[in-house]
């Protein structure tokens, strides 16, 4: 099973708009997920979801802890350098 498609979807609340993540697997499974931002435009956070979608189609969707160290360097700040970094030597050592 790989992740073929994530799309972002946006609905009215009325008072204000909702976003979510809709991810399609090869396998014909579907997942929705709600991703509003509390605070300020929607646009952060549907714009990190279609800047790092790229990362994730084609992966094993069941791997979540694989894929979330995957996509942090892409999406944060130095502070996480260190942690990531020993993940990926980790992560190159094992078979």
């Amino acid at each position: 099973m790989k992740i073929k498609n994530i799309e972002t979807l946006v609905c009215s609340a009325g008072w204000r708009p909702w976003s979510f993540i809709k991810i399609s697997t090869s396998d014909g499974i579907v997942g929705y997920s709600e991703c509003t931002e509390s605070f300020g435009s929607i646009r952060g956070v549907l714009g990190a979801i279609e800047d790092l979608k790229h990362l994730l189609i084609g992966r094993d969707p069941r791997a979540t802890e694989m894929l979330f160290w995957d996509i942090v360097p892409h999406n944060s700040s130095e502070s996480w350098r260190g942690s990531t970094e020993g993940y990926r030597r980790n992560r190159e050592c094992t078979p």
